[in-house]
């Protein structure tokens, strides 16, 4: 379904695809749970990543981050970069903050999140209180966080640790993880527990599926109709529960327009980080900008940056 058509909110499961052969949406979860999508080059897990975030940053309760280049600049350049064709720049960006490892931004955002965690635990027991679950309610007032990692099985260790602790510990306050990788041999069983929903695209290679879900599948994708497609694969969101088996998906280009688009819709909708996640988060977060588009554009008179972008590397 199209954002501009999507009156949806975080606390419900939400349509990614669809099962492989009929028209079953295939939902997730991600105010529940963290996930990992692991895939080659060219099986289409950046598409779907990319479709993820547009059905995330839809909901005018739940913030977007991001953390390296290729599920960044689409997303921001909307608002932040002069088009050509002159169009409108969009009111925000749909992403609220982006970060990239080589220049430590990364772990300032993860550290944030952290921090945010923290904060909300102490800082809203009573609104958690009176929901009754022990999960805080989230809406526009206080959003949802989800953290897009790319090329996860690539980072450091300690950025690793950093994920993983989030993915322990920030269910309860709504902070959750969705990230992208290729070798999910490289990533340890210890990591993938923190992942409920596990994604591994269409491979002839029946050891990646399994060690993206822990089972040992007895036919190969070609036998199970599985056959390796762009934009196909399994999906399940109970991580490597042995008595759930992962069913197929397959999934609808999202193109670069389709992201212009979905930015400038979005841009109205998206809430802004509450008073105790903003305090908790602190300098890192208020000048979260400064540092990505510096990172971004080293030469912003050669990209022609709108006002609005413009402002942040003015701020200081």
């Amino acid at each position: 379904m199209s954002v501009a058509t999507a009156p949806f909110t975080i606390n419900e499961p939400f349509q990614f695809a669809v099962q492989r052969g009929t028209d079953t949406p295939a939902l997730v979860n991600l105010a529940d749970h963290s996930g990992i999508i692991f895939g080659h080059a060219g099986s289409g897990s950046s598409n779907v990543t990319h479709t993820l975030i547009e059905r995330l940053v839809s909901r005018p309760d739940v913030l977007v981050w991001s953390v390296g280049t290729n599920f960044t600049l689409p997303w921001i350049a909307p608002w932040a970069v002069r088009y050509d064709d002159d169009r409108d720049p969009a009111a925000a960006p749909a992403v609220d903050w982006a970060a990239f490892e080589r220049h430590n931004d990364a772990e300032m955002l993860l550290r944030a999140a952290i921090q945010i965690i923290h904060a909300r635990q102490v800082g809203y027991i009573n609104r958690t209180r009176a929901a009754g679950t022990g999960l805080l309610p989230v809406d526009r007032s206080v959003p949802a966080i989800v953290i897009v990692v790319d090329d996860v099985d690539r980072l450091p260790d300690h950025l690793i640790q950093q994920i993983d602790l989030i993915n322990r510990i920030g269910r309860s306050v709504r902070v959750r993880t969705l990230c992208r990788g290729s070798r999910p041999g490289s990533v340890t069983g210890g990591f993938l527990d923190g992942f409920a929903l596990r994604i591994s695209m269409s491979t002839w290679d029946d050891a990646v599926h399994r060690a993206v879900f822990g089972q040992r599948f007895s036919e190969g994708p070609k036998a199970s109709g599985l056959e390796e497609a762009p934009g196909t694969g399994l999906y399940s969101t109970r991580g490597s529960n042995p008595a759930v088996t992962p069913l197929p998906f397959e999934t609808a280009r999202i193109t670069p327009e389709d992201i212009d688009t979905a930015a400038h819709i979005c841009a109205a909708r998206r809430p802004t980080l509450d008073d105790i996640s903003t305090a908790a988060a602190g300098d890192a977060y208020a000048h979260r900008w400064e540092h990505t588009l510096r990172a971004l554009f080293p030469q912003p008179d050669l990209v022609g940056l709108t006002d609005s972008a413009l402002s942040h590397l003015s701020a200081r």
